[in-house]
């Protein structure tokens, strides 16, 4: 009998990339840029949104595995992803922010703009590279290209929003957060209706029995 060459990582690739397809981490993120980016506008007013950002974040993953239950699992069925290991996931996120902040507070002295005014102008850039290392993670581990042109997108919005002189210090980050976050939600909005439509699951069996 001959023996079958089993790619793990293709297949755990595979995996993780359905468990991906039905948008719920897009408009979950999404929701909460647009809320961070509406605190940061109107501070004195974003109290409560602060409040609920905080607990959303809190909640994201305990709110992400519910709508799967709810979504996701009856068409596909619950798959257990392998967890990663949190210190070294943890220290190399902390450790590439670090290096980005730096990057970018580099490239403003060698245009002479190392600025209070010109750091909040510009820092829409940091957030987007910060997001391009997001997006690479999730990129390899699911091998959707969506997330490098979601990358792409984020790093040039980010020179898009801190292009314009506005007003307050903090609107750019704003601007820029509400704007990246609508397009992650609606993107997963779009992700997450096509999902239901070519998954009806038996959710869509018992409503018809």
């Amino acid at each position: 009998m001959p023996s079958q060459h089993i790619d793990l990582k293709q297949l755990e690739q595979k995996v993780y990339r359905d468990s991906l397809q039905d948008g719920i981490l897009e408009i979950l993120a999404g929701l909460l840029l647009i809320m961070w980016g509406l605190v940061i506008a109107d501070p004195a007013a974003g109290t409560v949104l602060l409040c609920f950002c905080g607990m959303m974040l809190f909640l994201f993953r305990r709110s992400s595995e519910k709508l799967k239950r709810r979504l996701t699992y009856p068409r596909l069925g619950e798959v257990v992803l392998r967890d990663e290991k949190p210190a070294p996931l943890v220290a190399g996120i902390l450790l590439y922010i670090l290096a980005t902040g730096v990057l970018v507070a580099v490239a403003l002295t060698l245009l002479g703009r190392l600025t209070t005014a010109e750091w909040y102008r510009w820092l829409p850039v940091w957030i987007g590279l910060c997001l391009i290392g997001a997006c690479w993670h999730l990129y390899s581990k699911s091998g959707r290209v969506r997330y490098l042109i979601f990358a792409l997108v984020a790093l040039g919005g980010g020179f898009a929003a801190g292009s314009p002189r506005l007003p307050a210090r903090m609107d750019n980050i704003a601007a820029y957060l509400i704007c990246l976050g609508a397009l992650s939600a609606l993107a997963g909005a779009v992700m997450l209706i096509r999902f239901l439509r070519s998954h009806p699951g038996y959710a869509d069996n018992q409503s018809s029995a």
